[in-house]
């Protein structure tokens, strides 16, 4: 407009426009259209937050993300960037399975991971860690827990999984028959509707229908407050309640022994995965908190 002002704007001010970095941790990525000035971003600032790419379809989106990483890779730090970081492109329309992609071809440092779970075949697989997924704010996330009450369950439940997970002498099967004990000892703390859920969970891990035949006529008295069922012989038998040594013995007229060897076998089978014998473990343990809503006395 008429009196306005004119002036060219400067280097320095192209540089703040453009947040140009010239330390050494800088990367030049390419220079800009109109003024040819070489633009350079920092490496920790730019590579260690968030990303965003937006535009239009065919706008060079993909090509831009591939320049940014393909110039990272060419850099001095190549060496010091494999050994610390680590890199996951989650590709859906296959833009990046190419040879030499990001300028990197090294089959040490680099996998292509072709995942296609329509088909049932024997497609690459992503490896995990143990260690990763079972962490209780890893499975919070995967199983959207209630922060309130499921994350604080996921928690001490796998606290507990990880310590028995390394032990090689560890009985799972007896882990299981100790809850049920428990519940027997103390019938004014726990509940009818945990012993019934014991039992329903102990069934999915011991298919063998006579193993329960006994334990699943044990009832409440309510008067009483005490636990009882028929053994094999016709005869009630009281389970007394604090007198777990009393009422250990009681079970073997039960067959809470075949029990627990069938679920030990079941936990020692190398053929059963590991997400198989943490879901176990879970439901045990929801069994654990129906009854008396507390781990730390576990």
């Amino acid at each position: 407009m008429i009196g306005n002002e004119v002036t060219l704007t400067t280097k320095n001010e192209l540089n703040i426009v453009y947040s140009v970095q010239n330390d050494d941790s800088s990367l030049k990525i390419g220079q800009s259209i109109l003024e040819n000035q070489a633009i350079s971003i920092p490496i920790n600032k730019f590579f260690a937050s968030h990303i965003g790419i937006f535009g239009n379809t065919g706008s060079g989106k993909s090509n831009t993300l591939h320049k940014l990483y393909l110039e990272l890779f060419r850099s001095k730090f190549r060496n010091n960037i494999f050994k610390h970081s680590q890199f996951l492109i989650i590709d859906f329309n296959g833009e990046y399975v190419g040879n030499n992609m990001f300028g990197v071809n090294d089959k040490k440092i680099k996998r292509v991971f072709d995942i296609n779970t329509k088909v049932k075949s024997n497609f690459n697989k992503i490896p995990v860690t143990k260690e990763y997924l079972f962490d209780a704010d890893i499975l919070s996330i995967l199983f959207d827990a209630r922060p309130k009450t499921q994350v604080p369950f996921l928690k001490k439940a796998m606290k507990k999984m990880n310590e028995v997970i390394v032990q090689k002498d560890f009985k799972f099967g007896n882990f299981v028959g100790g809850i049920l004990k428990r519940i027997l000892s103390t019938p004014e703390e726990s509940t009818q509707k945990s012993l019934d859920e014991w039992i329903t969970i102990a069934k999915r891990y011991d298919l063998n229908a006579s193993d329960f035949t006994f334990i699943d006529k044990i009832q409440f008295n309510s008067k009483n407050k005490n636990y009882y069922g028929l053994n094999e012989q016709g005869v009630t038998i009281y389970f007394n309640g604090g007198a777990e040594k009393a009422n250990n013995q009681k079970l073997e007229f039960f067959k809470l022994s075949m029990i627990e060897m069938r679920i030990n076998n079941y936990w020692s089978n190398t053929s059963i995965s590991l997400i198989k014998k943490l879901k176990a473990f879970l439901e045990f343990q929801k069994v654990f908190y129906i009854a008396w809503k507390d781990f730390d006395s576990q």
